[in-house]
């Protein structure tokens, strides 16, 4: 569990709810991957968690790219959310490409908008520990694991939880956060804003 140490000029530090820019998430995935590359890990492929996960996963796969290496680029819908209104249990709609075609030669790199409640994550782990031969090995130097997460936002779901979650903590995120802040990206997220928010972070559009 690294904690990248990353400027929060992008971050507005309201009370409660904390606003993430594009270029902080875009800068900080940058970071994620060139800490990567430097502890040797190199993935054969990059699973996105969707949606927010792109928004990591897509700096991370081009700076792969741009140091010469050909990772593949998968994605995963996996639902813990209908809008703002946690669902009981986690779905895995799908994760293509399939797990199938996973083999015990491969590396997977899994990127996340943001660790809070680990449902999510605890859930994609499993399906990828049930149907590959891939483990998750928190202990293990960053070049000898089989399946790495990362995320830009991490948020502790009781004051020093990380001490026990090892399985499902990021090996790398960015931004640190504690459990009653809310964490809304301005790439795209309108819902749980109010008008005014609104029209401060994306300007006069039209919404009518």
């Amino acid at each position: 569990l690294t904690h990248l140490v990353t400027s929060t000029k992008n971050i507005s530090m309201a009370d409660v709810k904390k606003f993430v820019s594009a270029a902080n998430i875009r800068n900080n995935s940058f970071k994620i991957a060139k800490f990567l590359l430097a502890n040797e890990f190199i993935p054969t492929i990059i699973y996105a968690v969707l949606r927010g996960g792109v928004y990591v996963a897509n700096p991370i796969h081009e700076y792969y790219l741009y140091k010469g290496h050909n990772v593949k680029y998968g994605v995963i819908r996996a639902s813990s959310y209908e809008g703002a209104k946690k669902l009981d249990e986690i779905k895995i709609e799908y994760i293509v490409p399939e797990l199938t075609i996973i083999k015990k030669e491969d590396r997977i790199l899994i990127a996340e908008d943001i660790i809070d409640t680990r449902r999510t994550i605890t859930k994609i782990i499993d399906e990828i520990e049930t149907k590959t031969p891939l483990r998750r090995k928190p202990d293990e130097m960053m070049g000898l694991k089989e399946i790495v997460i990362v995320a830009n936002d991490y948020k502790e779901k009781e004051i020093g939880d990380w001490k026990n979650d090892k399985r499902t903590n990021p090996d790398y995120y960015a931004n640190h956060w504690r459990k009653e802040e809310w964490v809304h990206y301005t790439t795209h997220e309108l819902l749980g804003l109010d008008s005014e928010e609104i029209k401060r972070i994306y300007g006069d559009i039209e919404w009518k």
